[in-house]
C-alpha cells in the first residue's frame, strides 16, 4: 500500500516537528541511525563465533584456532574496517564457518587447547577473544 503524495508530507512535518521539540526522540533517533555501539557488534560476534566453533565441532570432531583479523590488536582504531578485501581474507575464520556482514569495529582470534580426558590426544576446548578500541 502506497501513501499519498500529501500525507506523505503531512507525516513528514509532523516527524519533523517532533524531533525539533524532542531531544531524547532526536538523540535516540541518531543512535539508531548510527548502528551498534562497539561494544554490542563485540558481543554479537563473539556469540556468532561461539555457534560457528560449536557447529564446526559438531560436523568435524575439533575445534580451530584462529589468528587475529582482521588487524593486530596493536593497529586498532575507532573505525571499522572490512572483513575482507579481494587480495585478503581469514582462511582459519572461513574454516569455522563464520565471516561477519558488513566492516567490523574490532578485531577476533580463537585459541584451542586441551582439557578433560583426551587433553593429550585432541584440542577439546577454545576460547574466543575479541578487542574494541572503544574511545
Amino acid at each position: 500500500m502506497s501513501v499519498p503524495a500529501a500525507k506523505s508530507n503531512r507525516l513528514a512535518d509532523v516527524l519533523e516537528t517532533v524531533l525539533a521539540l524532542n531531544p531524547k526522540v532526536r538523540s535516540k533517533l541518531a543512535e539508531d541511525l548510527a548502528g551498534p555501539a562497539p561494544e554490542s557488534q563485540l558481543r554479537d560476534h563473539i556469540k556468532l563465533i561461539y555457534n560457528a566453533e560449536v557447529a564446526h565441532d559438531a560436523e568435524h570432531e575439533g575445534f580451530l584456532a584462529a589468528d587475529p583479523w582482521p588487524r593486530a590488536v596493536s593497529e586498532l582504531t575507532a573505525d571499522a574496517v572490512p572483513w575482507s578485501t579481494k587480495r585478503r581474507s581469514s582462511e582459519q575464520f572461513a574454516e569455522i564457518g563464520w565471516e561477519p556482514d558488513g566492516d567490523v569495529l574490532g578485531t577476533y582470534w580463537v585459541e584451542v587447547g586441551p582439557s578433560g580426558a583426551d587433553a593429550d590426544t585432541e584440542p577439546n576446548s577454545f576460547t574466543i577473544f575479541g578487542a574494541i578500541d572503544a574511545d
